[in-house]
C-alpha cells in the first residue's frame, strides 16, 4: 500500500506512475491467486504451532507433505473481559484450547503434534487441585491424540505469515532468535515416565450440588508413599450418582498415565464395584455408566501390562482426601 499512501494525502495532485501500477499488479495477483491453504491428507498427523500475546491467541495448523509444511488452517481471536487477567501460560494453554474447540472435525481424525517450548498439557498437570477453568480445560483436551515436540527453528513460511498478526509491543525487546516468537517460557512440571509398573490410586466423592476426583501416581523408584507422587485433585460441576464419580476418576487417571508415559500400571481404588467391573467379574446393570466402562477399556488397552485391585478406604486416604477437598470447592459463576 506504500505506493498509494502518498496519492492519498491532502492537496496532492493525483498522478499515477509506474510505482502506483506495479504495486495495483501486485495487489491483483494476491487478490486472483489460488488459496494457500490446503486439504488434510487423511492419516497423516497434524502440527499445531501455537502463539499469545497479552491481547490475542490463535494457532496454526499444518501437516508437512514431502518435507514441507501445507498449511491447512490458522485461527485468532482477541482476549476479553477475564481473559485479559490470564497469566501469560495460561493464555498459552487457552490458544490450543481455542483451536481444538474450532477445529476439532479436523483433530479428532488425525494424532495432533503441537510444537511448542511451553507444554501447556504439563502445565495443567502441575496442578495440585484443578478446578475451574484449568478442569474444563483439561477434559476437553481429553478426547484429542495429542503430544508434544520441542521447536528447533522457524522454517514455515505459512507460520511466519501467521505470526505477522501478532507484532511485539516492544519492538526494542526483541533480538534476533530462532526460537518462536510470540510464546511464553515458563518452568512447567516435567515428568519421565519411569521403567517399571507405577501405582494408580483412585478416588471418588460425591455431593448433592457435584463431586470430586482425587488421583495419586506413584513412581516405581518411590522409595516411600506419595514422597514422588504426582497428586491431583479435580472438580467434578455437575450432579453425580454413586459410582459416576469412581469411574470420573478413573477415566482421568488412566487419561493422565497415557500422557506420561506410563507402560505397567497397578490400578488400587476402595470401590469394589468399580474395580469388579473393570476386571470383567461384576456385569454393568447401570445403563448410564457403560460409556465409562468402554472408555475404561479402550484406555487399558493403551498399556503394555494392567492389573485392578481393590483396597481398604483406609490403605486409600491420600486419594480420598483429594476427592474431598475438590468436592468442596466452590466454584464462581465464569471460572
Amino acid at each position: 500500500m506504500v505506493p498509494f499512501q502518498s496519492l492519498l494525502k491532502k492537496g496532492v495532485t493525483f498522478t499515477w506512475g509506474d510505482l502506483q501500477q506495479k504495486g495495483f499488479e501486485k495487489v491483483k495477483d494476491i487478490l486472483t491467486a489460488p488459496a494457500t491453504m490446503t486439504p488434510p491428507i487423511k492419516g497423516q498427523p497434524m502440527m499445531l504451532y501455537l502463539t499469545s500475546t497479552n491481547e490475542s491467541v490463535g494457532g496454526l495448523l499444518v501437516q508437512e507433505v514431502e518435507g514441507v509444511e501445507k498449511l491447512v488452517y490458522y485461527i485468532s481471536r482477541c482476549l476479553h473481559g477475564s481473559e485479559l487477567n490470564y497469566s501469560p501460560m495460561e493464555k498459552h494453554c487457552l490458544s490450543l484450547v481455542e483451536v481444538t474447540r474450532k477445529l476439532c472435525h479436523y483433530l479428532l481424525a488425525h494424532k495432533l503434534i503441537v510444537v511448542t517450548r511451553s507444554d501447556p498439557i504439563k502445565y495443567l498437570l502441575s496442578k495440585t487441585v484443578m478446578a475451574g477453568r484449568a478442569s474444563r480445560w483439561y477434559f476437553m483436551l481429553g478426547e484429542f491424540d495429542i503430544s508434544v515436540m520441542q521447536p528447533k527453528a522457524v522454517k514455515s513460511q505459512a507460520l511466519s505469515d501467521l505470526l505477522a498478526y501478532f507484532p511485539s509491543k516492544s519492538l526494542h525487546e526483541e533480538i534476533l532468535s530462532d526460537d518462536l516468537p510470540g510464546e511464553v517460557h515458563v518452568e512447567v512440571c516435567h515428568i519421565e515416565p519411569s521403567c517399571g509398573e507405577w501405582q494408580l490410586f483412585f478416588d471418588g466423592s460425591s455431593t448433592t450440588s457435584g463431586g470430586g476426583a482425587g488421583i495419586v501416581l506413584i513412581p516405581p523408584e518411590a522409595r516411600c508413599e506419595h514422597e514422588e507422587a504426582l497428586s491431583l485433585a479435580f472438580k467434578l460441576d455437575f450432579p453425580c450418582t454413586n459410582n459416576q464419580p469412581e469411574y470420573e476418576t478413573l477415566v482421568l487417571g488412566l487419561h493422565t498415565a497415557t500422557i506420561i508415559g506410563v507402560e505397567e500400571l497397578c490400578i488400587i481404588g476402595d470401590s469394589n464395584l468399580v474395580v469388579k467391573q473393570t476386571n470383567g467379574e461384576f456385569s454393568l446393570k447401570e445403563p448410564m455408566l457403560a460409556p465409562y466402562r468402554d472408555l475404561v477399556r479402550s484406555f487399558l488397552d493403551k498399556f503394555q501390562s494392567v492389573r485392578c485391585e481393590h483396597s481398604r478406604r483406609s490403605f486409600n486416604r491420600y486419594a480420598d482426601a483429594l476427592a474431598t477437598l475438590a468436592s468442596k470447592i466452590n466454584m464462581p459463576n465464569g471460572e
